[in-house]
């Protein structure tokens, strides 16, 4: 809410909703139990069922309005993944029978398959991060796109497995979006995205840190075709440690981010921070991979950080940011707590990890 006192008026302007991180979200708040977190995934069901064209499509789109219309004045691109997050947090949060959730469930399912063209989605899609995109001729996939669709369709299938005919296609879409994780691009770690045509581009044939999401929450024990790829899976986790985490600020998205979410009257970009929900999600897949000693520090080397910045007054009420930024060079400002705080996907990514971590 950038309505907020305390929200800096150096940072963007981040009054919008993202389905993606609402599903975070949502199984956050049930973790906490928090009062009325039946009400809260009931009226978010509502809310997204009335969202701009999102009825007719079943298709999510970047972001939207807080009033659900669709934010067109940075593009109107498709973001598949963001299906497959709702996807599994709807499947995670319910806990009785419940026809609205099961039908928002069949609408995005629907959606999914109705986009994927065999090897890669019909049209361009985005990334998470809103600054990369795929090419349809090229026949590229987002890596974490491919995991998260997969993922969240299977757990459709399961909700709807003898209700509707339109499980097999649900089904035959997953597999082959598996199919497309288990190609072989000769490298031992996962990266940005998949090319299934053997035609690269260096800026997307990198490290990405929401590669983490291949261990959680997007893989699925009891699925031989995900068991099938864990070995790069656990690989990837630990690249991503090695090669975006730097004690004790954190993980970085990737190699050579410029966002960093402070606006400036030229509209110029410097050098993105460290973002403590990857700092949290990269401990809770070190801590899935069998590294619990590991994860702990990351976790907790984050937590005294976070605590310092609270006390040198640039995190108010205690609240997460979206990013941590190196300590300012010569001559350069100090960006802590001119960015964007609070970023509820930080705070969800929190709670999440320190669940998973078992600590009290």
């Amino acid at each position: 809410n950038t309505d907020l006192p305390e929200y800096p008026p150096t940072a963007e302007n981040y009054r919008f909703v993202w389905p993606r991180d609402a599903a975070f979200h949502l199984v956050a708040a049930q973790i906490l139990d928090s009062p009325g977190v039946a009400d809260r995934r009931s009226n978010f069901i509502q809310w997204l069922n009335n969202a701009e064209q999102f009825t007719e499509t079943g298709l999510l789109i970047k972001r939207y309005g807080t009033n659900g219309v669709l934010d067109l004045r940075y593009g109107s691109d498709y973001q598949p993944a963001q299906a497959g997050a709702m996807l599994w947090a709807l499947h995670e949060t319910q806990t009785s029978p419940d026809p609205q959730a099961d039908e928002l469930m069949r609408k995005l399912a629907n959606g999914l398959s109705g986009a994927w063209q065999g090897t890669h989605f019909k049209t361009a899609t985005q990334d998470l991060w809103e600054n990369r995109s795929t090419i349809p001729a090229a026949g590229d996939v987002f890596t974490y796109s491919a995991a998260a669709c997969a993922h969240g369709l299977h757990l459709a299938v399961k909700q709807w497995e003898g209700r509707t005919a339109e499980t097999d296609k649900w089904a035959q879409t997953a597999s082959e979006m598996q199919a497309v994780l288990a190609f072989d691009d000769g490298k031992s770690h996962y990266t940005r995205k998949i090319f299934t045509n053997g035609i690269k581009d260096s800026k997307d044939d990198t490290l990405d840190s929401s590669l983490n999401a291949l261990i959680y929450p997007f893989y699925n024990a009891n699925s031989a075709a995900d068991r099938a790829t864990l070995p790069k899976r656990e690989r990837t986790v630990a690249e991503i440690n090695k090669v975006l985490y730097e004690s004790p600020r954190g993980v970085s998205r990737y190699l050579l981010d410029t966002y960093d979410s402070i606006v400036r009257p030229d509209g110029r970009e410097f050098k993105g921070g460290r973002w403590p929900l990857e700092t949290f999600w990269d401990a809770l897949a070190l801590h899935r991979t069998g590294h619990p000693d590991e994860a702990k520090v990351v976790y907790f080397e984050l937590i005294k950080y976070l605590d310092e910045l609270y006390e040198e007054g640039k995190l108010p009420n205690n609240w997460l940011p979206e990013q941590i930024y190196d300590k300012p060079e010569k001559g350069q400002p100090d960006l802590d707590g001119k960015g964007v705080v609070p970023l509820a996907w930080s705070h969800a990514m929190f709670v999440i990890t320190t669940r998973e971590l078992g600590i009290r």
